[in-house]
Protein backbone atom coordinates (compact mmCIF):
# COMPACT_ATOMS: atom_id res chain seq x y z
CA UNK A 1 0.00 0.00 0.00
CA UNK A 2 2.91 2.33 0.71
CA UNK A 3 4.17 1.78 -2.84
CA UNK A 4 0.74 2.69 -4.22
CA UNK A 5 0.48 5.96 -2.29
CA UNK A 6 4.07 6.84 -3.24
CA UNK A 7 3.24 6.31 -6.91
CA UNK A 8 0.09 8.40 -6.61
CA UNK A 9 2.07 11.19 -4.96
CA UNK A 10 4.43 11.20 -7.95
CA UNK A 11 1.47 11.29 -10.32
CA UNK A 12 0.10 14.26 -8.37
CA UNK A 13 2.98 16.38 -9.66
CA UNK A 14 2.10 15.47 -13.24
CA UNK A 15 -1.60 16.15 -12.64
CA UNK A 16 -0.76 19.56 -11.15
CA UNK A 17 1.13 20.52 -14.28
CA UNK A 18 -1.66 19.58 -16.68
CA UNK A 19 -4.90 20.11 -14.75
CA UNK A 20 -6.85 22.82 -12.97
CA UNK A 21 -7.34 23.50 -9.27
CA UNK A 22 -10.35 21.22 -8.76
CA UNK A 23 -8.77 18.27 -10.58
CA UNK A 24 -5.65 18.55 -8.41
CA UNK A 25 -7.76 18.86 -5.29
CA UNK A 26 -9.78 15.71 -5.95
CA UNK A 27 -6.67 13.77 -6.94
CA UNK A 28 -5.07 14.69 -3.61
CA UNK A 29 -8.24 13.73 -1.73
CA UNK A 30 -8.22 10.32 -3.44
CA UNK A 31 -4.73 9.74 -2.07
CA UNK A 32 -5.90 10.77 1.40
CA UNK A 33 -8.92 8.46 1.17
CA UNK A 34 -6.60 5.51 0.62
CA UNK A 35 -4.57 6.54 3.67
CA UNK A 36 -7.75 7.04 5.69
CA UNK A 37 -8.97 3.55 4.78
CA UNK A 38 -5.72 2.11 6.10
CA UNK A 39 -6.09 4.12 9.28
CA UNK A 40 -9.68 2.99 9.80
CA UNK A 41 -9.59 -0.68 8.79
CA UNK A 42 -6.04 -1.74 9.67
CA UNK A 43 -4.49 0.52 12.28
CA UNK A 44 -7.62 1.16 14.36
CA UNK A 45 -10.42 -1.36 14.79
CA UNK A 46 -12.55 0.83 17.05
CA UNK A 47 -13.85 3.18 14.40
CA UNK A 48 -12.65 6.35 16.12
CA UNK A 49 -10.61 7.70 13.17
CA UNK A 50 -13.79 7.97 11.10
CA UNK A 51 -14.95 11.23 12.70
CA UNK A 52 -11.48 12.73 12.39
CA UNK A 53 -11.42 11.79 8.71
CA UNK A 54 -14.88 13.23 8.07
CA UNK A 55 -13.88 16.53 9.64
CA UNK A 56 -10.68 16.63 7.61
CA UNK A 57 -12.57 16.06 4.36
CA UNK A 58 -15.18 18.72 5.16
CA UNK A 59 -12.50 21.28 6.04
CA UNK A 60 -10.67 20.47 2.82
CA UNK A 61 -13.84 21.19 0.83
CA UNK A 62 -14.29 24.39 2.84
CA UNK A 63 -10.82 25.53 1.78
CA UNK A 64 -11.53 24.75 -1.88
CA UNK A 65 -14.91 26.49 -1.90
CA UNK A 66 -14.11 29.23 0.60
CA UNK A 67 -16.98 31.53 -0.45
CA UNK A 68 -19.73 28.93 -0.19
CA UNK A 69 -21.89 27.52 2.58
CA UNK A 70 -22.26 23.82 3.23
CA UNK A 71 -25.21 21.77 4.46
CA UNK A 72 -24.08 18.41 5.82
CA UNK A 73 -26.39 15.59 6.92
CA UNK A 74 -25.09 13.09 9.45
CA UNK A 75 -26.12 11.39 12.69
CA UNK A 76 -26.47 13.18 16.03
CA UNK A 77 -23.40 11.40 17.36
CA UNK A 78 -21.15 12.69 14.59
CA UNK A 79 -22.33 16.32 14.47
CA UNK A 80 -22.09 16.92 18.24
CA UNK A 81 -20.20 20.16 19.01
CA UNK A 82 -18.47 18.47 21.95
CA UNK A 83 -16.80 15.11 22.49
CA UNK A 84 -19.12 12.46 23.92
CA UNK A 85 -18.17 10.73 27.21
CA UNK A 86 -17.87 6.95 27.00
CA UNK A 87 -17.86 5.14 30.33
CA UNK A 88 -14.60 3.33 30.99
CA UNK A 89 -12.63 4.90 28.15
CA UNK A 90 -11.59 8.22 26.62
CA UNK A 91 -14.24 10.60 25.33
CA UNK A 92 -15.28 10.00 21.71
CA UNK A 93 -13.95 12.93 19.64
CA UNK A 94 -16.72 13.71 17.17
CA UNK A 95 -16.52 15.26 13.72
CA UNK A 96 -18.62 18.16 15.00
CA UNK A 97 -16.29 18.90 17.90
CA UNK A 98 -13.38 19.24 15.46
CA UNK A 99 -15.41 21.47 13.12
CA UNK A 100 -16.55 23.61 16.07
CA UNK A 101 -12.94 24.06 17.23
CA UNK A 102 -11.87 25.21 13.75
CA UNK A 103 -14.95 27.11 12.57
CA UNK A 104 -16.33 28.42 15.87
CA UNK A 105 -19.81 29.90 15.52
CA UNK A 106 -19.70 29.41 11.76
CA UNK A 107 -20.48 25.78 12.52
CA UNK A 108 -24.15 25.22 13.36
CA UNK A 109 -25.26 21.77 14.53
CA UNK A 110 -28.96 20.84 14.36
CA UNK A 111 -29.73 17.55 16.06
CA UNK A 112 -32.88 15.45 15.80
CA UNK A 113 -35.05 13.63 18.33
CA UNK A 114 -38.20 11.55 18.22
CA UNK A 115 -40.50 9.69 20.58
CA UNK A 116 -41.99 6.78 18.68
CA UNK A 117 -42.23 5.08 15.32
CA UNK A 118 -40.08 2.82 13.19
CA UNK A 119 -36.69 3.02 11.51
CA UNK A 120 -34.70 1.10 8.92
CA UNK A 121 -32.42 -1.10 10.93
CA UNK A 122 -29.78 -3.65 10.03
CA UNK A 123 -30.63 -7.27 9.36
CA UNK A 124 -29.15 -10.02 11.48
CA UNK A 125 -27.85 -13.38 10.35
CA UNK A 126 -31.20 -15.08 9.88
CA UNK A 127 -31.81 -16.32 6.36
CA UNK A 128 -35.59 -16.40 6.82
CA UNK A 129 -36.46 -13.05 8.43
CA UNK A 130 -36.02 -10.05 6.14
CA UNK A 131 -37.98 -7.57 8.28
CA UNK A 132 -35.56 -4.67 8.70
CA UNK A 133 -38.18 -2.07 9.70
CA UNK A 134 -37.75 -1.91 13.48
CA UNK A 135 -39.89 -0.44 16.26
CA UNK A 136 -38.11 2.23 18.30
CA UNK A 137 -37.66 2.03 22.07
CA UNK A 138 -40.23 4.09 23.98
CA UNK A 139 -38.35 6.77 26.00
CA UNK A 140 -38.72 6.64 29.78
CA UNK A 141 -39.26 9.55 32.16
CA UNK A 142 -35.52 10.25 32.62
CA UNK A 143 -35.06 11.13 28.93
CA UNK A 144 -35.19 14.42 27.07
CA UNK A 145 -37.51 12.83 24.50
CA UNK A 146 -40.05 12.15 27.26
CA UNK A 147 -40.14 15.86 28.20
CA UNK A 148 -40.28 16.95 24.55
CA UNK A 149 -43.18 14.59 23.94
CA UNK A 150 -45.04 16.00 26.95
CA UNK A 151 -44.57 19.50 25.52
CA UNK A 152 -45.75 18.32 22.10
CA UNK A 153 -48.96 16.93 23.60
CA UNK A 154 -49.58 19.98 25.79
CA UNK A 155 -49.17 22.43 22.91
CA UNK A 156 -50.57 20.20 20.14
CA UNK A 157 -47.27 20.67 18.28
CA UNK A 158 -46.10 17.26 17.03
CA UNK A 159 -43.04 18.77 15.33
CA UNK A 160 -41.00 21.75 16.50
CA UNK A 161 -37.49 23.16 16.90
CA UNK A 162 -35.70 23.78 20.22
CA UNK A 163 -33.11 26.59 20.29
CA UNK A 164 -30.04 25.85 22.43
CA UNK A 165 -27.70 28.55 21.18
CA UNK A 166 -28.68 31.10 23.83
CA UNK A 167 -27.99 28.50 26.55
CA UNK A 168 -24.58 27.69 25.13
CA UNK A 169 -23.40 31.22 24.27
CA UNK A 170 -24.77 32.94 27.37
CA UNK A 171 -23.85 30.01 29.62
CA UNK A 172 -27.40 29.93 30.93
CA UNK A 173 -28.39 27.01 33.14
CA UNK A 174 -30.14 24.13 31.43
CA UNK A 175 -33.29 23.13 33.39
CA UNK A 176 -32.54 19.40 33.41
CA UNK A 177 -30.00 17.33 35.39
CA UNK A 178 -26.70 16.05 34.05
CA UNK A 179 -28.12 12.52 34.16
CA UNK A 180 -30.65 13.34 31.43
CA UNK A 181 -30.63 10.59 28.81
CA UNK A 182 -31.16 10.90 25.08
CA UNK A 183 -31.36 8.51 22.15
CA UNK A 184 -27.97 8.23 20.44
CA UNK A 185 -29.70 7.36 17.15
CA UNK A 186 -30.90 3.94 16.11
CA UNK A 187 -29.54 3.05 12.69
CA UNK A 188 -27.91 -0.29 13.39
CA UNK A 189 -29.16 -3.61 14.80
CA UNK A 190 -31.58 -2.77 17.61
CA UNK A 191 -29.71 -2.63 20.89
CA UNK A 192 -30.93 -2.69 24.48
CA UNK A 193 -32.70 0.33 25.92
CA UNK A 194 -29.74 1.25 28.13
CA UNK A 195 -27.35 1.06 25.17
CA UNK A 196 -29.65 3.29 23.12
CA UNK A 197 -30.44 6.02 25.67
CA UNK A 198 -27.21 7.41 27.14
CA UNK A 199 -26.57 10.44 29.39
CA UNK A 200 -25.99 13.42 27.09
CA UNK A 201 -25.97 17.22 27.28
CA UNK A 202 -27.96 18.28 24.25
CA UNK A 203 -27.63 22.01 24.97
CA UNK A 204 -23.85 21.67 24.65
CA UNK A 205 -23.89 19.25 21.74
CA UNK A 206 -26.28 21.15 19.46
CA UNK A 207 -27.29 24.67 18.47
CA UNK A 208 -30.82 23.44 17.92
CA UNK A 209 -32.85 20.26 18.05
CA UNK A 210 -35.57 19.25 15.60
CA UNK A 211 -38.20 17.17 17.41
CA UNK A 212 -40.57 14.82 15.57
CA UNK A 213 -43.17 12.97 17.60
CA UNK A 214 -43.12 10.02 15.21
CA UNK A 215 -40.39 8.82 12.89
CA UNK A 216 -40.80 6.61 9.82
CA UNK A 217 -38.12 4.73 7.87
CA UNK A 218 -36.74 5.54 4.47
CA UNK A 219 -37.71 3.23 1.62
CA UNK A 220 -36.20 -0.24 1.75
CA UNK A 221 -34.14 -0.57 -1.42
CA UNK A 222 -33.91 -3.85 -3.37
CA UNK A 223 -31.46 -6.34 -1.86
CA UNK A 224 -31.03 -4.19 1.27
CA UNK A 225 -31.59 -7.18 3.52
CA UNK A 226 -29.04 -9.36 1.71
CA UNK A 227 -26.46 -6.57 1.72
CA UNK A 228 -27.13 -5.81 5.38
CA UNK A 229 -26.86 -9.45 6.43
CA UNK A 230 -23.61 -9.86 4.48
CA UNK A 231 -22.06 -6.81 6.13
CA UNK A 232 -23.42 -7.06 9.68
CA UNK A 233 -24.50 -10.67 10.16
CA UNK A 234 -22.51 -12.96 12.41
Amino acid sequence: MTDVTTLLSKLETIVAEKSGTEECFYFRRCIRLLEQCLDYYIFDQGGRPRDRHMAENILALRDLYAQRRFVLTSGNWHISRVSIPIEGTDDYVTMGSILADVLGEKYCAIGTAFCEGTYLGVAGDSSTNDDVVVETHVPKSDTFEYSLNAFAKETASPNFMVDFRHNRLDIQPFPWPDTLRMNVGEAAPKQSYDATFLPQRSERQFDGLLYLTKTTPITVLPDYYLYSRKKWGK
